[in-house]
């Protein structure tokens, strides 16, 4: 892992790393299409961070950042040190801002025996857009770990996205990054298991059987799960990728408490029940729902569906979420955001929209 910044000198440099950029640059970032990369290349960097946890519980994960850059070249680091972090420049340095207040920042959870990188394309999309994306990888539920610890599981996941938050607020000075990302407020995303670090992020309370999710826990242990205190009220906006409400730790209300906050959801029908109840399960929400005809589980993460192309479920995915994204935390009421989240501009026939105000 890279644990300190170091501008590209070209010596090892792999500029078929760089991907293409479909606009030109702008002097207002909500002119550019959110349905068209932007304009600058993707800065990826990675180390490590350790955090208490609880009084004398120290948490040690990796920290995954995309950011924008002027750079085109440099070398291509590693997710979680087994897959290559394509179209991204690592360790290069970053942009200038050009949103007001720094770079706007989306914060993103991986599945089940995933890793911080597994939806690198969406985060990359929004770096190209004068944006920051942060991912932890969550120790104890990584692809080259093969396990799982659900009793601490369900805590440590919030935990890691406030802490990798944290770290980039609490930058060093001498840090090309110190500074530059705004990192009062967010929008929160995640995938498949992902989706319930989202819910906890946003305040919802478990309400299962607590023996299920935290065996052998003591009531002080248990009380954040069941007080809604893992919220970050940082995270402003909420995203769904491919995932919905686990009942066995909200219950069937405990997710209400997150209600008075503005959803994503976004699925596909050859994914377990396309989304069907998750969106019942947002009932009450202000939300709005994309849902795509073939798309399945990895269309929202890797890519690897044999159902749609990925290179049209990329685009879809990425074009929703930045449109929500500069929505509910630039205040963009554009014409064409407006018109992708309310359902009057439809990209492509394989979306079937749907929307609660």
């Amino acid at each position: 892992m890279a644990c300190a910044p170091a501008a590209p000198d070209g010596d090892d440099s792999d500029t078929d790393a760089v991907a293409d950029t479909d606009t030109v640059d702008a002097p207002d970032p909500l002119a550019w299409s959110p349905q068209a990369r932007g304009p600058y290349q993707v800065g990826f960097r990675t180390w490590e961070v350790s955090y208490t946890l609880r009084p004398g519980e120290t948490r040690t994960i990796g920290l995954n950042v995309w950011y924008p850059t002027d750079a085109t070249d440099g070398p291509v680091l590693s997710y979680a040190g087994i897959a290559p972090a394509t179209d991204t420049l690592g360790d290069a340095p970053p942009a200038a801002p050009v949103h007001a207040g720094g770079f706007p920042l989306l914060a993103y959870s991986h599945g089940d025996r995933g890793f911080g990188g597994t939806s690198g394309e969406l985060m990359g999309w929004m770096a190209s857009h004068g944006w920051a994306a942060v991912a932890p990888d969550h120790r104890g539920n990584l692809l080259t770990e093969g396990t799982d610890n659900p009793q601490e599981h369900w805590h440590h996941r919030p935990a890691d996205i406030a802490a990798v938050v944290d770290a980039l607020r609490d930058l060093p000075a001498s840090d090309p990054l110190a500074g530059l990302v705004a990192t009062d407020r967010y929008v929160m995303s995640g995938h498949s298991r992902g989706g319930s670090t989202v819910w906890s992020v946003a305040g919802a309370a478990f309400e299962g059987e607590p023996d299920a999710w935290c065996p052998g826990c003591t009531d002080d242990q248990r009380m954040p799960f069941l007080d809604g205190s893992l919220a970050d009220p940082r995270a402003e906006a909420f995203v769904l990728l491919a995932t919905g409400v686990r009942n066995s730790l909200f219950g069937d209300a405990g997710h209400r408490q997150a209600a008075d906050s503005p959803w994503l959801l976004l699925t596909g029908t050859a994914d377990n029940d396309g989304g069907v109840q998750a969106w019942a399960d947002l009932d009450g929400f202000g939300a709005v729902w994309a849902q795509l005809a073939g798309g399945c589980h990895q269309t929202f993460a890797l890519g690897s569906c044999p159902t749609l192309d990925p290179v049209l479920g990329f685009r879809l995915v990425d074009s929703y979420v930045l449109a929500f994204a500069r929505a509910h935390l630039l205040g963009d009421d554009g014409e064409e955001v407006g018109g992708l989240l309310d359902g009057t501009l439809v990209p492509d026939p394989v979306v079937t929209f749907s929307r609660r105000d």
